[in-house]
């Protein structure tokens, strides 16, 4: 839920993270969650570092629209989303896939 929050206050200055997953997830000795590495956030109204058709974030976490150089805060929350359901079926996101495995790293754009 505190992932949540974070993400939802993160939205509503304009910013989406882009790039949820369990390393930039820490949590402290009191048990609260903070959400780390904005590297690759974007500003409703800033300068794009990325354009139309990159793709940035980590793959095995990224939801299925961030393929297609989309999202909102619904794909920011769809990587913990997918990391619990993960947990609770005992395997990893992306049901462990070669893609996913090789995918911690930022991808270029998709040439059609």
């Amino acid at each position: 839920m505190q992932v949540a929050d974070a993400l939802a206050h993160a939205a509503s200055q304009g910013i989406l993270h882009r790039d949820i997953k369990p390393s930039n997830l820490l949590l402290d000795d009191t048990g609260n969650v903070w959400v780390t590495d904005f590297g690759l956030a974007k500003a409703d109204d800033g300068d794009n570092l990325t354009h139309t058709g990159d793709i940035v974030g980590t793959l095995r976490y990224m939801a299925p629209e961030r393929f297609n150089g989309q999202g909102d805060l619904r794909s920011d929350v769809h990587a913990p989303v997918e990391h619990g359901a993960s947990m609770g079926r005992g395997d990893r996101p992306a049901n462990g896939s070669a893609e996913a495995r090789d995918g911690d790293h930022q991808l270029g754009v998709l040439q059609p």
